[in-house]
């Protein structure tokens, strides 16, 4: 994803686009935990929810990962 963020970037741009996707991509992953949170009317279980959903990105994550370097590799 960095190589494609940066395809068409100086290279002197390169850490200041890397930080803009950093920040950009923090605020979209804490308006959407907080999205889930809240689609549950009971605090706790909001809390819940917003764990559950951001385990199951994670693991989604790291199932693409784990399958984009295995189709590279062969």
């Amino acid at each position: 994803m960095t190589a494609a963020a940066l395809f068409g970037a100086a290279p002197e741009r390169h850490g200041a686009v890397n930080v803009t996707a950093q920040q950009i991509g923090a605020r979209v992953g804490v308006a959407a935990l907080v999205a889930a949170s809240t689609a549950a009317s009971d605090t706790p279980a909001g809390y819940h929810v917003a764990y559950l959903v951001t385990a199951a990105l994670a693991c989604a994550a790291a199932a693409a990962g784990i399958a984009v370097s295995l189709l590279r590799a062969s």
